[in-house]
C-alpha cells in the first residue's frame, strides 16, 4: 500500500505528469553529475598518488647505500 502511494506521488494520475518528468529529470541530471565529480576525484587522487611515488623514488635513487 505505501509501495503504492510513493509510485503515485513520483509519476502522478494520468495527466498530472507536469510535476514529476522536471523532479525526475533534475534527480537524474544531480545523479550523474555527482558521479562525474567522483571519476574526476578519484583519477587526479590517483594521479597525484603516482607523482609522489615517482619524486620518493627519484629522490632515494641517489643515496648511495653503505
Amino acid at each position: 500500500m505505501v509501495t503504492l502511494f510513493i509510485a503515485k506521488r513520483i509519476f502522478g494520475q494520468e495527466g498530472e505528469h507536469d510535476v514529476s518528468i522536471p523532479a525526475i529529470r533534475i534527480a537524474t541530471v544531480g545523479v550523474a553529475i555527482g558521479l562525474a565529480v567522483m571519476i574526476i576525484t578519484v583519477s587526479v587522487v590517483l594521479g597525484f598518488k603516482h607523482t609522489i611515488r615517482d619524486k620518493v623514488v627519484g629522490f632515494g635513487s641517489h643515496i648511495p647505500a653503505n
